[in-house]
């Protein structure tokens, strides 16, 4: 399906392949597919480089990424190292963020999201994934990080009202 992305045959069928899941050496060219990242790349090709070098020069977030990124993902092999690359690309994309989406800034759970991302991207593509699917409204996700959680609250209690309807004893 990869080759014939485009075709309009093949966008029928993504969506039921999707939900069977998407084998995991396809990851990282199905979500960079899916989720637009390459056009958004070259819409703007230094944005995150200018990001991370503001974040480095002015946040005050780092101190709390940085103690964050060393708890993410401990037993997987590309993070268990203080100090590897990858968590070194964690706590960029996550500095850099933070100084590009200011509404959000940085809230602890993003470091899961982010560190799922570069487990199959690069860097810079882990970084516009995470803004594309914050700032989407497709996918819409900053609700669940930005102050008082609106749409974290809104989905438990969801999950609360269908756990009365359907399990009243527990």
């Amino acid at each position: 399906m990869l080759p014939k992305w485009q075709r309009k045959d093949t966008q029928e069928k993504l969506r039921s392949r999707i939900f069977k899941g998407i084998p995991n050496k396809l990851r990282p060219e199905v979500w960079l597919k899916l989720l637009g990242v390459k056009d958004v790349m070259k819409k703007w090709p230094t944005v995150y480089r200018e990001m991370l070098r503001r974040a480095r020069l002015f946040s005050t977030e780092v101190r709390q990424i940085d103690s964050d990124v060393n708890r993410q993902f401990r037993e997987h092999m590309i993070f268990r190292e203080r100090y590897s690359v990858k968590q070194q690309s964690l706590f960029n994309v996550l500095a850099a963020y933070s100084m590009y989406n200011s509404e959000v800034g940085y809230c602890q759970g993003m470091s899961s999201v982010a560190g799922l991302l570069l487990m199959y991207m690069d860097e810079e593509e882990a970084f516009w994934a995470l803004n594309i699917l914050f700032t989407e409204e497709k996918y819409a996700m900053h609700g669940l990080f930005i102050e008082g959680f609106p749409k974290l609250t809104l989905f438990l209690g969801h999950h609360d009202r269908l756990l009365e309807r359907f399990m009243p004893r527990l």
